[in-house]
């Protein structure tokens, strides 16, 4: 899942000048999906759902510095969004972070 950059070079360089930042976080996948495989209860159709967000970070001379994925759970009963990104998506932002130099 990585990011390809055809021309990072230019990308970066651009990139740099206009944001004035060193390292570029590029998110090339982003996925929700019932973990069926972790099923709590099933008579009750109570299981995990997961949140899972595919990552590149490069340099600002286009070397690749990381790339990975992020996982984050929710219950099968929470479907707002607003609760769902309050409480996954800080859990995927400091994995992202921890991959920083």
């Amino acid at each position: 899942m990585q990011a390809i950059v055809t021309n990072p070079s230019a990308l970066f360089e651009e990139l740099y000048e206009q944001y004035q930042t060193d390292l570029f976080v590029f998110i090339t996948q982003f996925e929700i999906k019932t973990n069926y495989k972790s099923c709590l209860d099933i008579a009750n159709k109570i299981y995990k759902r997961e949140v899972m967000v595919h990552f590149t970070i490069y340099d600002k001379s286009g070397k690749i510095i990381a790339g990975s994925y992020a996982t984050s759970f929710f219950p099968s009963d929470s479907n707002h969004a607003n609760k769902i990104m309050g409480d996954c998506f800080p859990e995927l932002a400091g994995y992202i972070a921890g991959c920083l130099p």
